[in-house]
């Protein structure tokens, strides 16, 4: 079974700087991502570069939802670094031999 899959799902906000008070909420956007340690997630920069907020479930494992910080993001490779907050996972891929 494979563990170091996850599901990224961002809340993303609009921020009408014309009209500040019309902040519009726009549908969360969901994308794949997976550990490359503990606790740091390889994503697709698409998926949370309008985000607020950040969350990420491990769905071969359950649907709670935990909370990531971003870390780092490449438009134009379309990468992002996320790193989780309260959850650490000893399942992930090793990117380089000790």
């Amino acid at each position: 079974m494979i563990k170091i899959g996850n599901r990224i799902i961002s809340n993303n906000q609009d921020f009408d700087y014309i009209n500040p008070p019309n902040i519009t909420n726009d549908e969360p956007s969901i994308g794949s991502g997976f550990f490359v340690s503990n606790k740091i997630i390889i994503t697709c920069a698409h998926v949370i570069e309008t985000a607020k907020v950040v969350h990420f479930t491990i769905p071969s494992m359950s649907n709670i939802k935990y909370e990531a910080k971003i870390r780092g993001i490449c438009l134009s490779l379309d990468l992002a670094i996320l790193e989780a907050i309260e959850y650490r996972t000893k399942y992930y891929l090793k990117l380089f031999k000790k």
